[in-house]
């Protein structure tokens, strides 16, 4: 039986006594699915029904299309075609059972049955268009109604293996306000497609006063839940992180975004367009999803145009589009989509916004709620008074210098750093992040800290976007990139990538990248200096992941796997710190100091505290 969205502490004798019972009767225990199974129902029923993680069976979201599950098919298929007696009983979710969205995930059974969702037969058309407390009522209905026909079956014909799935707890859930956050840039491997984490949003925007409130719960995979509240007052801002209870001033250039995002919220767009009336030009017609749409285009106060599509038939907003330099994929179209359209406050308001950069969708949110003309209460935008607060970063132009040892210096100063290692006649980067600005920066410092001695070699950790977009610089200006095989392709791509809105010294002087790749370990030693770099994965937050070790200063440089913020507790272990912490006592490595490419210097005694902490 499969209960989607129901947490395992509340399958107790209280709370679920039905549940309960049977698990005494016959089995109930945790039985966790593996680490980069994304925490979404699709990809987590795959992976329980198959016994394959998402590698085998292919399935990363909701909608099944492109599953290997011809090469991993479920157990109730398997025991059809082993000729036992077979039950599969659906409630509401038709790809389970039916051919829509990618289904069925379970392929065969000798009784099939599938009860829909009352009103529309469709679950997530129920799911739109009901209120909640509608919702939940047609939810229950459906459940009630196959585990009345599931029961009569089992009764009746006794089949051998069956799976019976209720889904009101997890409509439930949803219906507070949920969506799926696709991670661009952010996979086990440049090729995959993007992983996916569930996320619970709630925001508040008041754009009258210029102030915002937006909390985020969110998991990555293989990393440790967060919960995030970000919060615009006008001319300040700060960040709450609910977990630590540590608040973070917002910097001026996250005051910026905070500002922009307001002005582009999907409730203020049109408003925004027509404060700049005098920048609105009507550019022809177009189609969305098979319907004719006007398009207008206007400039925002930072100059960005904002291309506007409206439906011809129904005058509401179906979507609007900026086009914006990306570090990584270059010139970029951002398209925010609109769709499921409900009265609020005697306007309409969409209550599903779809997100997608460069053609891929990056975040799915369906609002639960809509409120117009709200009065929240003050407190909302105030940072709670007991709360320790930490210094923000600095921007990507500043560049702060700790001699490690000599010759040995880490370059941080902003939210990511970098290890640099000079020889007698060049230089070793271990890290090219953010941004081309932020290379520019790094490139200064070094000529002022190591003059005469470039940087031949650049290698990249892993390559996600935040820690592999500065790399165009240094591939202009010659060095090596050197990297795991699996991401030569990658850095090839984007030195190609196509940057016409923000030129940068690679658009200017096209030249293609030269990569070195190595497998397993690579040294670099000249005289008594030796880099050794050692690929540490997979682990569930890439498949490689590049560390560099310091043998004669017994450093290690780690990405992500392990950080040590400068200010404020270093977080509870995750799966990837645990495992990174296995590997390198397992390559036996002397290690002292670890330098992380966020935060501070720490120490190996650190990294031991926390894994071993409980």
């Amino acid at each position: 039986m499969g209960v989607d969205g129901v947490r395992f502490d509340f399958l107790g004798p209280d709370s679920a006594p039905s549940i309960w019972a049977l698990g005494q009767a016959g089995f109930l225990a945790r039985v966790p699915v593996d680490e980069a199974t994304p925490t979404w129902s699709g990809p987590c029923w795959a992976t329980i029904a198959t016994g394959t993680g998402v590698a085998g069976h292919g399935i990363t979201g909701n909608d099944l299309t492109g599953h290997r599950l011809a090469e991993h098919p479920d157990f109730v298929t398997r025991a059809t075609w082993a000729g036992l007696p077979t039950l599969l009983a659906v409630s509401g979710w038709p790809p389970l059972a039916l051919a829509e969205d990618g289904g069925p995930l379970f392929a065969e059974a000798s009784t099939r049955e599938f009860t829909a969702v009352p009103r529309t037969g469709l679950v997530w058309d129920a799911a739109r268009e009901a209120s909640r407390e509608e919702g939940l009522t047609a939810w229950d209905a459906a459940d009630e109604a196959i585990t009345a026909r599931a029961a009569a079956i089992l009764a009746g014909q006794a089949p051998r293996v069956s799976f019976v799935y209720l889904g009101a707890v997890d409509f439930a859930g949803h219906a507070t306000g949920s969506g799926t956050a696709y991670n661009q840039g952010q996979s086990l491997r440049p090729s995959d497609p993007y992983s996916t984490r569930a996320v619970e949003i709630m925001s508040v925007a008041d754009f009258e006063k210029g102030r915002s409130v937006n909390e985020q719960v969110t998991t990555p995979i293989g990393g440790l839940s967060t919960k995030t509240r970000a919060v615009l007052r006008g001319d300040s801002g700060f960040g709450h992180n609910l977990l630590t209870n540590v608040v973070t001033p917002t910097t001026p250039g996250g005051l910026t975004g905070a500002r922009t995002a307001l002005r582009r919220d999907p409730l203020s767009i049109l408003v925004t367009a027509s404060r700049r009336a005098d920048t609105l030009r009507y550019v022809g017609e177009d189609v969305v999803d098979g319907e004719k749409n006007d398009v207008v285009t206007f400039a925002d106060a930072d100059g960005t145009q904002i291309t506007l599509y409206v439906g011809a038939r129904t005058g509401l907003l179906s979507k609007y589009e900026t086009i914006a330099d990306n570090p990584v994929l270059g010139d970029t179209v951002t398209e925010t989509k609109l769709s499921d359209y409900r009265p609020v406050g005697g306007v309409q308001s969409p209550f599903r916004v779809v997100t997608r950069v460069g053609g891929q969708v990056t975040q799915d949110v369906k609002y639960s709620d809509v409120k117009v003309n709200a009065s929240p209460e003050a407190s909302l935008y105030e940072p709670p008074a007991a709360a320790p607060q930490v210094t923000p970063l600095p921007g990507p132009t500043t560049v702060a210098v700790t001699k490690i040892a000599d010759d040995v210096f880490l370059l941080a100063g902003s939210s990511h750093n970098s290890l640099l290692v000079t020889f007698p006649d060049h230089s070793l980067l271990v890290e090219a992040p953010l941004s081309d600005e932020r290379t520019q920066a790094v490139m200064a410092k070094i000529k002022e800290i190591a003059p005469g001695k470039p940087v031949r070699y650049v290698v990249m950790t892993h390559y996600h976007f935040d820690h592999s977009g500065g790399l165009r610089g240094w591939i202009a200006q010659g060095a090596t990139i050197v990297t795991t095989p699996g991401n030569k392709a990658f850095v090839e791509q984007v030195a190609a990538a196509k940057h016409t809105i923000r030129p940068d010294d690679l658009s200017r002087a096209p030249k293609a990248a030269v990569v070195e790749t190595y497998t397993g370990k690579r040294a670099f030693t000249v005289g008594d200096r030796t880099v050794e770099l050692y690929d540490v994965g997979p682990n569930p937050h890439v498949a490689e992941m590049t560390v560099a070790y310091l043998p004669k200063e017994k450093t290690l440089f780690v990405a992500d796997l392990f950080s040590i913020p400068a200010e404020g507790p270093i977080a509870p272990a995750s799966t990837n710190t645990r495992q990174f912490a296995e590997k390198v006592q397992a390559l036996g490595l002397q290690v002292d100091k670890i330098a992380p490419a966020h935060g501070r210097i720490g120490s190996m005694d650190e990294l031991k505290q926390v894994v071993s902490a409980k």
